[in-house]
């Protein structure tokens, strides 16, 4: 036998009985010795080792990467909350509002489940996880590292962060010597939003978003009835000025939407950073790239629901009608669990349909232009809720204008 093969094989048996508890099995590819008889051939050399350990490796890294890429694509792409979700309580967060963006810092008061209770100027307010973030405060030792190895003499004190300007309570701060402005006047006639709560409940019950039903006892009795209210606005106070009423459902403790489908799909982020990606090569081809807004979607959903929704009438029009007149809701109203789905269903339809888009194979919020009838018309759209983001020629986006003003959205 070879010298080489019997110093491996030598420093093989060292390896395996050096431990310091008995015996230490080393693992070597194709140089393992479970028997050794006379006619065994020599143990490879350690290049050949060396050269088969190295396949191995490949192997097991392009296996280990296939997995790794197959559950990235079976994963819900969705806001991570567990950070907001871990906090204790007290801790101070920012909240996200439509109107002003993140706000704060305010301190969580409870929180169940993925609901956050926080303590706002104007009392406790329960948000969703996904609308809640940790504040941080800045740490002096990001903008001087060597604030702790210095004299304290020469310690220099922190500037104090100023909190978040919190939003007033409603009316004039007691001692206040500021005079009324002048604002333009509502000439709506009637009483204070009398017409503006006409007009809405018209065009609700024009487009058979419900319907008006005396209670029966019979019928409803094991139905819950939920209550509802009118939202009152006024809009463009500086300039016009008018009234603007909105119907609301007050859905909460809604525990029939356990046995339906709430979540309503949303885009990812993997295909919004896709259309802005492609932004500046098509805009030098003359394409443009536009954001899409509709107002008051829930209502305009075209799908009618497929439970019973019972509601009172708001405070607002209960002199109006008889005694024991109810709302029976045919299609989606804000404040419904399922409103969202409803409304996303016929906005992705109305773009299939009337565009002739066809949906990216791993997001359905993602759209493109099939491009079969005319090549000039091509358009790529993420969908979010009432939102769309639009990158596409001057032809698709003068389309889309007159779709929507033939679906009247």
């Amino acid at each position: 036998m070879p010298d080489k093969a019997i110093f491996q094989m030598a420093v093989k048996a060292v390896n395996d009985t050096a431990g310091p508890e008995g015996l230490v099995p080393t693992l070597l590819v194709f140089g393992a010795y479970p028997r050794m008889t006379p006619e065994s051939l020599p143990s490879p050399s350690m290049v050949k080792r060396s050269k088969a350990i190295q396949k191995a490796t490949k192997a097991l890294r392009k296996l280990t990467a296939e997995r790794q890429v197959a559950d990235a694509l079976n994963t819900r792409n969705g806001p991570d909350t567990a950070d907001v979700l871990a906090l204790p309580l007290q801790s101070e967060v920012l909240v996200w509002r439509e109107s002003n963006g993140w706000n704060g810092p305010y301190r969580i008061a409870s929180i169940d489940g993925h609901n956050v209770t926080v303590d706002m100027i104007n009392g406790p307010t329960t948000f969703c996880s996904t609308v809640v973030k940790p504040y941080y405060r800045p740490d002096p030792l990001w903008t001087d590292p060597d604030a702790l190895h210095k004299p304290p003499a020469e310690v220099t004190v922190p500037v104090p962060v100023p909190s978040a300007a919190q939003p007033r309570k409603r009316g004039r701060p007691p001692g206040s010597k500021n005079k009324c402005k002048a604002k333009a006047v509502i000439t709506t006639p009637g009483a204070p939003f009398e017409a503006s709560d006409d007009k809405e409940i018209s065009n609700l019950v024009g487009r058979g978003v419900f319907k008006f039903e005396l209670y029966n006892e019979e019928a409803h009795g094991g139905i819950r009835i939920f209550k509802s209210r009118l939202v009152q606005e006024v809009k463009g106070k500086t300039t016009k000025p008018y009234e603007k009423s909105r119907l609301v459902i007050q859905g909460n403790q809604d525990h029939g939407k356990e046995a339906i489908l709430t979540q309503s799909l949303t885009i990812q982020r993997c295909s919004q950073r896709v259309i802005m990606a492609l932004v500046p090569t098509l805009l030098q081809l003359g394409m443009t790239i536009e954001l899409r807004n509709i107002t008051q979607a829930y209502p305009q959903a075209q799908t009618n629901l497929k439970r019973t929704i019972l509601a009172h009438l708001p405070t607002e029009l209960v002199s109006r009608y008889p005694e024991g007149m109810l709302l029976y809701v045919i299609k989606t109203l804000y404040g419904i669990a399922e409103a969202g789905v409803h409304w996303w269903a016929t906005y992705h339809r109305h773009h299939c349909k009337e565009l002739d888009m066809s949906m990216s194979t791993y997001n359905p919020c993602l759209l493109i232009t099939n491009g079969e009838a005319d090549a000039d018309v091509f358009g790529l759209v993420g969908m979010q809720t009432n939102n769309t983001l639009m990158l596409g020629t001057a032809t698709f986006l003068s389309l889309e204008e007159k779709k929507l003003e033939v679906a009247q959205f």
